[in-house]
């Protein structure tokens, strides 16, 4: 079945929805098609999550590692096993859940997990592995975007439990080139939360104006 199938069909008549409730229901199934679309962007925290792993392991602690993956690997398998359940879910009583609140809840889970990496920046002494830790931030902060662009908060939520404490752990650890690290990441975040907010603006008046097209040639 498809997501679009959210959206509640035209019905003439006094019982059916207004313009301004069809339109917003087809939005909202746009966006819900797109945010469950695929399993890939959540297989990828946990194969990046295997990368951190055995490029930390020399140098942190291998039961914290462990535990560290394990509990992506939960994190992921729940968000797959909620894609499966809207998959799966019957359109009638589909508009009455918020997926796109569990969603959001799902990335900032994940995001948060993400962030423990800082704690590299304090207990390692290597800069390499602080250089390591930065740039993975950065790059999964950048997928987020073209995932979750239909639903900004998903976006936020991934990339404040992420980046943020990532960006106060190199604030913390000290020093002006830290420092600096820390103040660029903030502020490519921000670019980065400016891009989606227009992508969103722009996939969302898209998805508007096909909806009025389409009652407008019903």
């Amino acid at each position: 079945m498809s997501s679009a199938s959210l959206g509640p069909a035209r019905r003439d008549g006094p019982g059916g929805p207004s313009p301004a409730e069809a339109i917003r229901a087809e939005i909202r199934g746009e966006q819900l098609r797109l945010l469950f679309k695929s399993d890939l962007p959540i297989a990828v925290n946990v194969v990046n999550g295997l990368v951190a792993v055995a490029v930390l392991w020399p140098v942190a602690p291998p039961g914290i590692l462990l535990a560290w993956i394990s509990a992506m690997t939960g994190v992921c398998l729940a968000r797959v096993a909620l894609r499966r359940a809207f998959l799966r879910r019957i359109a009638a009583s589909a508009r009455d859940r918020p997926w796109e609140r569990w969603h959001a809840i799902g990335c900032g889970i994940t995001g948060l997990l993400w962030g423990a990496t800082a704690l590299a920046l304090l207990f390692v002494e290597e800069p390499g592995y602080h250089m390591f830790v930065g740039l993975m931030a950065a790059g999964m902060s950048a997928g987020a975007l073209s995932t979750n662009f239909p639903y900004i908060p998903s976006f936020l939520a991934y990339v404040g439990g992420y980046v943020g404490p990532m960006t106060l752990g190199f604030v913390v650890h000290g020093g002006a080139a830290y420092d600096g690290t820390g103040v660029l990441m903030a502020a490519f975040i921000g670019l980065l939360a400016v891009i989606v907010r227009n992508f969103n603006g722009t996939f969302l008046e898209s998805v508007r104006l096909r909806a009025m097209l389409a009652r407008s040639n019903a």
